[in-house]
């Protein structure tokens, strides 16, 4: 193969094929060149066997790019090779190997609101008030069990206390009805194969000798199961290859352990590290504004990025009144780098919050400009998709409650909720599935005459649509659905949508028509697209639309993106970061990789913009510039914006507690931070500083008499959240009510 296209620290991640290696990526450097042709080059040269490697990703989109990419380096069909997301290839291991769990390989895999399907009629039957324990919020805790523990109800016994027995209860009832309904959950099919792996001595035996080589992608994205995952296939033979940036660890709220990358020449004792540090996408001002922000951070492992494409612009710093002021500024500099010939699709606009983008949007629109926000709805959840998918889904796993429920009435056929709700407490009392009810003549006779009226034409579509699936192939199958149903005919009703929606249809078919064509005769296609379609995520859906559009969305959205120019906006305190991570130093880090990694999307020209004055909690609130622009260096700035309004300070301002200065914060109270599983930084390192709290916040509660620097004597009439992070509203005796931070504004209780 011929290397010479790649720089000397490309070529010796490459060419390290041996043992432990660690390559420490840094944004633009080119990981998925270096990923590509190392399979490649491993295949090539040193004559390891394709089927002995496995290569792991986080989205069906990255895997894609990959395989396609090593196809090309290697001018054969790479399509026996394992590359692909952690969760597709757990839900392969587990169709072939699964049944030793007591899993059928036809298992559906459910998304969060089909759980909150499965736990909703257990707490019905708890009489649980959903005010009290959200479905949203046990959800979260089975999952948290899952992630933490190898024996879930244990932590739940001591992480959550307070919920006692009910808790436990509603654990085992929702992993009954998963059971019953032959599903799985995202955290299952991980967790699954961990047991697999640690029950099964043949199974891990198996797969160490089938995977003889391991390759990682975006390593600190893992969590503590695909990191237990991954030491289980590799403690053995130590064939590991991680790539990823621990500058980029932005999805700790996901469950991302970025420890995991930080200690790995812990965990793999020799690990080789490679640092690849030469950039190929921005100009060098941006690297060092970039370079600038991350160095004040002491969770990481070093490295400074530098290109030899030039300094380039300076970065622009716009001061802005307002966020409407902002939109305008952001559309007036679109508008005049098109008219100098620029493209919209050149144009990127990023934002801490979901809620920055309807002011943005709405400026957008009465410029002309055409935009798109990037992270939006998946196509496998658009309505129209999700119930055809519901019907190919039971079709292939009668026990599906869920897709049961979605389509039973979809087109209508006069199946009312109460009916569906008598047939699921009836199917409950059996232990299976309201469908495998249905087909079960002995206990469908013992329905009411009525109900047997309005589930029997429902019974004999679905028979038939199986003689179907046994018969012909998957694109076949799904084209009888949408005859059979009437389906065109149910869109029809859809008022201006109908085309649109069709559309989507269409292309659905042809998808399945896809994935058929690229699989073997003995391979199920049905299955396959179905699992394919449960793992895809809107990151997945990606940026290669070439319609010329701005694109809007948040910075967690951006990671992996690049754009000749980048707005990042909301620069403050308390927005960017968070008020939550200001007193939190791991989430005050990964507010400053986030940043990190916005800056970096940007290739030739990068805006940051503050507003003096941002609506919030439905207050107008006085901002004070983020500290993130204060750690950028003058030098690499150049200032805009002169709003001349004066500052009317209000104490009831939760972002600060001091009065915001127009360009740079001046005054930075230190703390000292407590370093647990780190590795410093090389050279000297800045303690990021913390706003003063309010030492009696966690103590204020409704109904109690405060006095306010400013607004004077007042009581608090509302309390949302809790501790550091509730906001109080608060009704003053000159008439005034707000909503204030309980952390930081300036309140005490009076008696």
């Amino acid at each position: 193969m011929d290397l010479r296209t790649l720089n000397d620290m490309q070529r010796k991640a490459v060419t390290t094929t041996e043992g432990a290696l660690l390559v420490l990526a840094g944004a633009g450097s080119g990981k998925t060149r270096v990923l590509t042709y190392r399979i490649a080059y491993m295949i090539k040269e040193c004559g390891i066997s394709p089927y002995s490697i496995l290569a792991l990703t986080f989205t069906n989109k990255a895997a894609r790019e990959m395989k396609e990419r090593t196809e090309q380096l290697l001018g054969t069909n790479a399509r026996d090779m394992w590359v692909s997301t952690f969760h597709s290839a757990c839900a392969r291991i587990l169709r072939i190997d699964g049944e030793k769990l007591g899993i059928d390989n036809n298992f559906t895999i459910y998304d969060d609101a089909e759980r909150k399907a499965i736990i909703a009629p257990v707490m019905s039957r708890l009489n649980l008030d959903e005010k009290q324990l959200g479905k949203a919020a046990v959800l979260h805790m089975i999952s948290d069990a899952k992630n933490h523990s190898v024996d879930p109800l244990d932590f739940l016994s001591k992480e959550y206390p307070q919920f006692g027995d009910v808790i436990l209860t509603l654990y085992k009832e929702y992993e009954k009805g998963m059971r019953t309904a032959n599903a799985l959950d995202f955290d299952d099919l991980i967790v699954m194969v961990i047991r697999l792996l640690s029950g099964y001595p043949d199974m891990l035996e198996k797969y160490r000798r089938k995977f003889r080589y391991v390759l990682i992608d975006e390593y600190q994205d893992t969590n503590m199961p695909q990191y237990e995952l991954i030491r289980l296939l590799c403690e053995e033979h130590g064939n590991i290859c991680a790539v990823g940036d621990d500058d980029q660890s932005i999805y700790g709220w996901r469950g991302a352990d970025i420890r995991n990358i930080l200690e790995f020449e812990k965990d793999f004792p020799g690990a080789e590290v490679i640092r690849l540090e030469q950039n190929y996408r921005s100009t060098g001002n941006i690297l060092d504004a970039a370079t600038a922000v991350i160095e004040n951070n002491i969770n990481r492992n070093g490295k400074r990025l530098w290109t030899a494409e030039g300094s380039g612009d300076k970065i622009v710093h716009n001061t802005v009144y307002d966020e409407r002021e902002e939109a305008d500024f952001i559309c007036k500099t679109i508008s005049a780098a098109t008219d100098r010939g620029a493209s919209y699709r050149d144009h990127a606009v990023l934002y801490r919050t979901n809620a920055q983008s309807r002011v943005i949007e709405s400026a957008l629109i009465s410029y002309g400009i055409k935009y798109r926000v990037l992270g939006g709805q998946n196509f496998y959840d658009r309505m129209e998709v999700k119930y055809i998918m519901s019907y190919l889904r039971l079709i292939a796993n009668p026990n599906d409650n869920a897709a049961f429920k979605r389509i039973i009435n979809v087109p209508k056929r006069g199946v009312g909720d109460k009916s569906v709700e008598i047939l699921e407490e009836y199917a409950y009392g059996y232990g299976m599935s309201m469908m495998q009810l249905l087909l079960k003549e002995e206990l469908f006779s013992t329905l009411t005459g009525a109900m047997q009226k309005k589930f029997s034409p429902f019974v004999e579509l679905y028979k038939n649509l199986c003689e179907i699936r046994r018969e012909g192939s998957a694109s076949v199958l799904v084209q009888s659905v949408i005859d059979d149903t009437g389906y065109m005919d149910y869109l029809s009703g859809y008022d201006g949508e109908f085309e649109s929606r069709s559309q989507n249809v269409e292309e659905l078919i042809e998808v399945v028509t896809e994935v058929e064509e690229g699989l073997d005769d003995e391979s199920d296609a049905l299955l396959i697209f179905l699992e394919n379609a449960a793992l895809a995520t809107d990151m997945d859906e990606g940026d290669e639309d070439s319609t010329n559009y701005v694109s809007i969305m948040t910075l967690h959205s951006a990671k992996g993106l690049e754009y000749h120019t980048v707005f990042v906006t909301g620069m403050e305190e308390g927005l960017f970061p968070t008020t939550r991570s200001l007193d939190d130093f791991s989430k005050l880090e990964e507010e400053r990789r986030l940043c990190y990694v916005g800056i970096t999307r940007a290739m030739r020209k990068l805006y940051l913009t503050n507003a003096q004055n941002r609506r919030q909690y439905n207050n107008f609130m006085v901002c004070r510039p983020s500290r993130f622009l204060e750690e950028i260096p003058c030098h690499l700035m150049k200032e805009t914006g002169k709003a001349k309004r004066e500052y009317v300070f209000s104490g009831a301002d939760v972002f600060s507690s001091t009065k915001p200065s127009l360009g740079r914060v001046v005054t930075k109270p230190a703390y000292e931070v407590e370093k647990k599983r780190t590795t410093p930084s090389p050279g000297s390192v800045s303690t990021p500083p913390k706003p003063t709290v309010n030492a009696e916040a966690a103590n204020l509660d409704v109904g109690m008499r405060v006095n306010h620097a400013k607004f004077g004597n007042g009581t608090i009439t509302q309390k949302s959240g809790s501790g550091n992070s509730a906001i109080l509203t608060v009704e003053f005796e000159n008439g005034e009510v707000k909503k204030l931070a309980a952390s930081f504004a300036p309140l005490r209780r009076i008696d």
